[in-house]
């Protein structure tokens, strides 16, 4: 069984990269989704906080749960 992962796609420099919101693995997308729904605002921030710091021109483009191996082929994560 895969994890499920809270991760964000943002915009950097005309490119698009996945972050991994690290305190967050779930076994189950339900609850990936009820942390999100419960601790958005805490969630937007450290995001928000965090691209501010490393990515000033990023950009939030979306923000949702989805099985980690999703991204092995793809993207990546940050």
């Amino acid at each position: 069984m895969s994890l499920i992962i809270l991760f964000a796609s943002i915009l950097i420099e005309g490119e698009t990269k996945n972050l991994s919101y690290k305190p967050a693995l779930f076994k189950t997308h339900r609850e990936c989704k009820s942390y999100l729904s419960k601790e958005n605002d805490l969630v937007f921030e450290t995001l928000e906080n965090h691209i501010k710091k490393f990515y000033p021109d990023g950009t939030i483009l979306y923000v949702d749960c989805a099985k980690r191996s999703d991204f092995q082929d793809q993207n990546g994560l940050v």
